[in-house]
């Protein structure tokens, strides 16, 4: 059947509709993140409403902090990911705030801190574009090799913006409590092509054969989350333990089209036994621009560790545990396919192609890092995390248009410099990530043997993908009065 053809694009789908499961790729507040984001236990500014709203309560005075990646790059090289030594690659700069944020002194209620802020929780983007030409024999219709052209796009963007609203409350000299409220929204772009051409020479006649598949949606997306920290000091030795909540959603909308046309697919399946929906044309479209969207987190537990010596030294660590997610739908349109032209396929249906899902693995990542002061104003900084992946790319959930894509883990070195001056601290940096995985089965085949059906080649397991991203980051805070 023909429709095993839309299966197979399908099938990359799951490689193509990405959200983020990597869920330390950012960090917040330029210290933090040069501590590689190791501070659950000991976090000194604004980012503290973030990893742990207890610690709020432990700052003196109020701040104004801005922080950012100021320039950035992540090169992305996916070897064989559309066929054997056909490789895929992505080159995207970067520019973006990590978190703008604020604390305010109650000064009738010096227990309480109250914090608020904008942070990026995820962003991500790639662009992948290939055009490939080989002659190749594909169907026995024509004289000798044919000419079998491809033209993949793919533009991927994923942002979601968190705005925080903390607390922190300090109980003794031991011990406080916080808690956060997140209100987050996500904007999810995707864009996908596949065009799959051949050119047959016949002695009768010559034609074109033409498969052509598009898939494009866009999810915005509003939730509210939840963070509750708590935090014990004594003698130098500092524990910190937080809980986020799964995401509640407030408001969810996607709008989505998907379109797979094929021309002359009858005549290049010569020879073959005939299978349905094999006619000189077909096209199968849908498009709905109000479909109700869901989208998760899961919940997740943290648990930090600091030490600081006499001298001044702080080693810090963290982990911190994701919960897995069942498979749910972040957006399906009911509505069945009518296969056209209808007087060939005489109102024939297939299920809706317009929908996505979901699902997350267990994951846990740790964090280790140092801080050494230099002299009364400088201190150098370094870090390394992980950061592994929810998602398992061969698993058979992914043989439907999933939200999933980065299905690598990353590893973050990152080292720099603060300064503090009287009312004010700045901090300097520098991040490198790794993202490597095990060899995987490639998402799309474009070399031979290519089938007369979906004018695709036979994936293999050599899928190699390796990416590189290097960031400075960039923080300012501003100590206001006491």
């Amino acid at each position: 059947m023909r429709i095993l053809s839309i299966l197979l694009v399908l099938q990359f789908c799951a490689f193509a509709a990405q959200a983020q499961n990597q869920y330390w790729a950012q960090q917040y507040g330029a210290q933090s993140a040069l501590l590689g984001g190791a501070v659950v236990a000991g976090s000194e500014d604004n980012s503290a409403l973030y990893y742990n709203p207890a610690l709020l309560s432990r700052i003196e005075n109020g701040h104004l902090s801005v922080s950012a990646n100021a320039y950035g790059f992540e090169f992305a090289k996916l070897k064989n990911g559309a066929g054997n030594g056909v490789d895929l690659t992505s080159f995207q700069t970067l520019i973006y705030p990590q978190i703008i944020s604020g604390m305010i002194n109650l000064k009738k209620a010096p227990k309480f801190k109250l914090a608020y802020g904008i942070l990026t929780r995820f962003n991500n983007r790639m662009k992948l574009n290939l055009l490939t030409e080989q002659e190749i024999e594909i169907t026995s219709a024509g004289n000798g090799l044919e000419n079998y052209k491809t033209n993949f796009v793919y533009e991927l963007s994923n942002i979601e913006q968190w705005g925080a609203l903390s607390v922190g409350y300090v109980i003794n000299e031991k011990f406080s409590v916080g808690i956060s409220q997140f209100v987050s929204y996500l904007n999810n772009d995707s864009r996908l092509s596949i065009d799959r051409t051949v050119d047959v020479s016949a002695d009768t006649s010559s034609f074109v054969a033409e498969q052509v598949f598009s898939s494009n949606s866009i999810i915005n997306h509003v939730g509210l989350l939840y963070k509750i920290g708590f935090s014990f000091q004594s003698n130098g030795h500092k524990l910190g333990i937080t809980a986020t909540s799964t995401s509640i959603k407030i408001w969810g909308r996607a709008n989505g089209s998907d379109a797979q046309k094929e021309y002359n697919m009858d005549r290049i399946a010569r020879g073959e036994p005939v299978p349905f929906l094999a006619n000189q044309t077909l096209i199968i479209e849908s498009q709905n621009r109000k479909i109700d969207a869901n989208y998760k987190l899961p919940w997740s537990f943290a648990l930090g560790y600091e030490y600081q010596f006499t001298g001044g030294t702080r080693i810090m660590f963290a982990s911190e545990v994701f919960l897995p997610l069942k498979r749910y739908t972040v957006f399906l349109d009911p509505e069945p396919v009518i296969i056209r032209p209808e007087q060939i396929y005489q109102g024939t249906t297939i299920d809706s192609v317009l929908y996505k899902t979901n699902e997350l693995q267990l994951v846990v990542n740790a964090a280790v890092a140092v801080e050494q002061p230099i002299n009364d104003k400088f201190s150098f900084l370094a870090s390394f995390r992980t950061d592994f992946n929810s998602t398992d790319f061969d698993s058979e959930r992914n043989v439907t248009a999933s939200l999933n894509t980065t299905f690598w883990n990353s590893y973050h070195f990152t080292t720099g410099i603060t300064w503090k001056r009287t009312n004010s601290k700045m901090a300097l940096g520098l991040s490198y990530s790794l993202g490597e995985s095990a060899v995987q089965n490639q998402p799309i085949s474009f070399t031979g043997p290519i089938n007369t059906q979906s004018l695709l080649g036979n994936t293999q397991k050599n899928f190699e993908p390796v990416v590189h991203g290097l960031s400075v980051i960039v923080g300012y805070t501003y100590y206001l009065p006491k």
